[in-house]
């Protein structure tokens, strides 16, 4: 089972920066979870691809798959558990 959390985040926003040591912990402590961070600002292809099949209007913003397949979705700061929920 192949476990994956995108992230997408603004450099100018204080949410996503507050979501900085979460998604270190998060990472250390999960070597399953593929973990792939979206500069919305910079990766402008590819997240107007995300943006528009599941609307992401707000930052952070994250998106849990499982083998390939969107599970679940948060926007807004989330804790540690919250994060590990979205891939199963």
């Amino acid at each position: 089972m192949q476990k994956e959390l995108i992230h997408f985040t603004q450099p100018d926003s204080e949410a996503c920066a507050a979501m900085e040591p979460i998604i270190k912990k998060l990472i250390k402590d999960n070597p399953d979870i593929a973990y792939v961070r979206v500069d919305v600002s910079k990766e402008t292809e590819l997240f107007e691809y995300y943006n528009s099949k599941y609307q992401i209007n707000y930052c952070p913003a994250f998106l849990g798959l499982v083998d390939g397949k969107v599970q679940d979705g948060h926007v807004g700061i989330a804790t540690q558990h919250i994060l590990e929920s979205l891939v199963g």
